[in-house]
């Protein structure tokens, strides 16, 4: 009984189409045949021109239906069970309350994450490093904010910033001094730019205390410096010896405002106290853009002197913009993709699934880093343009798998929450395997020593799960709550289908898919219309082309990207010995990268602050830009108490003593290694050490102990005040390498004083 229920209600479906033709034409005549079927249905069939499919493609429908059933019969209960449970309303209410709040959450959250993140480059998670500085943050102060302005000679050939003959002169009285002649080669010039860059900076003397160093402003109108005690220092630290004085550089040292100390990320938390800073740093900046567009304009002499300036502030400003481009680049990529995901969903009502499934997972990462930066480990101000573009990608990608198999197995004719399963089983296993395999690779990176690359993996990583996640939740929960909406695609899904104000009725009409009705028949019901002569084929939604084509035995068309499989499988040794020799060129370059830690990997490549930063590095040396310190603390005494390090004779030639011998065990370990490199006692700079030798056993010029006069002269006061904190039991030593950092001998100079400064 059950089984004629299904028939007789199957085949009134399929008269409709028929009975509007037969309201338009006679149903009698030549090649008309008449059938009535129980409940007074009438059934019209014309042998000679409708395609009534018998005996081939009753055939060929009942070994469709016969794979729909071994489809269903593959799907595990686990996942028939799951969009059983999604098929409820509790479970589902439960799943879009958790994604709503996650989304709230890291709404709110956007913003005080962005201000804990770091715009310069960290120590590695858990390493020494990181634990050393921790413990130099607590001793010392933030380090000054510097401003620098480089000066380069440009005019004819051999003329210079200072005069070329200038040389220090090592007599003992006066004391050492450097002679030049203002009026000779560019100095006049070089000077106008230093008084220039002073004058800018009166307007913030009654907020701001800071040390501008210029050899030009100490030396102003005079035709030998009187400043003594800095005169040597300023000439080799201002004009390095190997460009002979045709490059020079003016520094600002920011180091309170408005009675606050001012650090390096207080202009990037837009701090109060330091708009100062930026202001200053902006004032500079306008000054060199003024000047070059003067020199460009009038032709001036002033061309012959170029001014490039670089700051904190303006190096972080490269960086935020570099970011806010990215975030751009990829809002443009976002609309560019939603042009693909229409052109292959046709329907625009499952691109606000594709939406939601971006916006929730883009919210729960940032909801999740945000405990991450504040609690766990530093995250650079790049790793949110890169989790955000990492989520656009894989929601795209994922919600296009699973909505387009969904798609397929509703044109099969299965319902929806059918087609769902079959869909999670398949398309959903593809996103599974695909997703933990592109977070383990990101998870791969935080093996990397380097917070920049660390930071970014863990965002990366975590946006891919959530993707996953979210596809394979929100996107069936969501189908499963309204499924005639979101599979309505009559004009694209654009019409009033299943809403409020339209036709249920034609929303019904649109939700049919092309094969076959919503309710398929079953096999027993195929047979018995196959053998009553009933019309398969037009009836359940098969064009008659379509018919034909199966009623002749024509194999279906393959797509261009199964048949691009199909021959990839059958030529797969050579498709992978191609392979092979394409990856050849990639891994011989692979032998000429280098990686940078400092801030030029965050930097834009166009921006003139860019610019003006490496050739500081590379002017001026890496100390400047990243220097390598060592933190050394003072012992604990018998009775509890700390050494007091200043003024401890003992204490300072044990210290000197060590680091001589560390260079000399740097030296032996690096010849071992295979390395021409050699380390002096000089490379180190510090309280205790100058020129090679240790302070508190003097320093011999001839057979005279200048260190007294040194001392005199305040230089070593101020160098204590700048490297020893407040306690006076921790100091700081540069080290100084004399090759590129991030090359070979640079990398294993640093690896090898680690290694020996353990045992030293």
């Amino acid at each position: 009984s059950s089984l004629r229920c299904a028939r007789s209600s199957y085949l009134t479906q399929l008269n409709r189409p028929l009975a509007r033709a037969a309201r338009s034409r006679p149903l009698s005549g030549a090649g008309m045949e008449t059938e009535d079927i129980s409940g007074g249905v009438t059934v019209a069939t014309q042998t000679s021109s409708l395609s009534v499919v018998r005996g081939r493609e009753v055939k060929r429908q009942l070994e469709d239906l016969d794979d729909d059933d071994q489809d269903d019969a593959e799907v595990p209960p686990s996942f028939r069970r799951y969009v059983a449970l999604l098929n409820r309303t509790g479970p589902r209410l439960v799943v879009l309350s958790l994604w709503i709040s996650l989304f709230v959450i890291g709404v709110g959250v956007y913003l005080p994450l962005q201000r804990l993140l770091k715009v310069s480059v960290e120590p590695p998670y858990g390493s020494d490093s990181e634990a050393a500085k921790a413990t130099y943050d607590k001793m010392f102060p933030p380090e000054p904010v510097t401003l620098a302005a480089m000066i380069t000679a440009n005019g004819e050939p051999g003329e210079m910033l200072i005069n070329a003959d200038a040389t220090l002169d090592y007599q003992l009285f006066p004391l050492p001094h450097v002679s030049y002649d203002p009026v000779d080669d560019l100095t006049a010039l070089a000077e106008v730019i230093s008084l220039d860059l002073k004058d800018l900076m009166k307007k913030y003397l009654d907020r701001c205390d800071f040390d501008f160093y210029s050899f030009f402003d100490m030396c102003a109108g005079h035709t030998v410096c009187p400043e003594t005690e800095l005169q040597s220092f300023t000439h080799q630290l201002f004009f390095p010896e190997r460009y002979g004085g045709s490059e020079g550089m003016i520094l600002v040292h920011m180091k309170s405002c408005d009675g606050e100390a001012v650090y390096k990320e207080c202009v990037f938390e837009k701090q109060p106290f330091c708009d100062p800073v930026a202001a200053l740093s902006e004032d500079w900046a306008e000054y060199r853009e003024r000047r070059t567009h003067d020199c460009i304009e009038t032709g001036r002499s002033e061309c012959n002197v170029l001014l490039q300036v670089v700051s904190t502030p303006y190096v972080f400003e490269d960086i935020i913009l570099g970011v806010e481009y990215g975030m751009a680049l990829s809002t443009v990529a976002t609309m560019l993709a939603f042009v693909v995901l229409f052109a292959m969903l046709r329907n625009v009502r499952q691109l606000a699934l594709v939406t939601a499934n971006i916006l929730c997972a883009i919210t729960a990462t940032i909801a999740l880093m945000y405990p991450i930066a504040a609690f766990v480990m530093p995250v650079v101000v790049t790793a949110p343009p890169m989790l955000v573009a990492v989520a656009l990608a894989m929601s795209i990608d994922y919600s296009l798998f699973l909505l387009s198999r969904f798609n397929q197995e509703r044109a099969l004719g299965r319902p929806h929450h059918r087609a769902l399963g079959v869909a999670l089983f398949t398309a959903g296993h593809t996103i599974a395997v695909s997703g933990a395999t592109l977070a383990l690779c990101f998870c791969t990176m935080l093996a990397l020593p380097t917070s920049t690359i660390t930071s970014m993996a863990l965002g990366n990583a975590i946006a891919v799960c959530m993707s996953v996640v979210v596809t394979l939740t929100l996107t069936p929960t969501t189908l499963l709550a309204a499924p005639r909406f979101y599979t309505s695609s009559r004009k694209y899904g654009l019409s009033l289908d299943d809403t409020p104000f339209g036709s249920p009725g034609l929303a019904a009409q649109a939700a049919l898919p092309s094969r076959a009705a919503p309710d398929a028949p079953s096999k027993g019901d195929v047979a018995a219309a196959g053998s009553s002569g009933l019309p398969i084929g037009p009836a359940v939604g098969v064009s008659d082309a379509a018919a034909a084509d199966l009623a002749e035995g024509a194999a279906p068309q393959r797509d261009v990207w199964a048949l691009l499989g199909l021959r990839v499988q059958r030529h797969a040794r050579l498709i992978t010995v191609l392979l092979a020799l394409a990856a050849v060129p990639f891994a011989l370059a692979l032998k000429e990268f280098t990686y940078v830690e400092d801030l030029t990997p965050l930097m834009q490549t166009s921006h003139p602050a860019t610019h003006a930063f490496i050739k500081l590095a590379d002017t001026f040396g890496q100390d400047l830009t990243t220097p390598v310190k060592l933190l050394i603390m003072a012992p604990t005494q018998e009775d509890g108490t700390t050494l007091d390090i200043t003024g401890n004779k003992a204490w300072s030639i044990a210290t000197c003593h060590m680091l001589q011998s560390l260079a000399h065990n740097v030296t032996s370990a690096l010849v071992a290694q295979g390395h021409n490199y050699t380390m002096e006692p000089r490379d180190f700079v510090g309280l205790m050490t100058f020129s090679g030798g240790c302070v508190a056993e003097g320093y011999n010029l001839g057979p005279i102990d200048i260190m007294p006069f040194l001392k005199l002269a305040a230089q070593f006061t101020m160098l204590g005040d700048v490297l020893t904190n407040q306690g006076h039991n921790a100091t700081q030593v540069y080290a100084h390498c004399h090759e590129d950092l991030f090359s070979e001998t640079g990398n294993a100079w640093m690896r090898t004083l680690r290694e020996q400064l353990v045992g030293a």
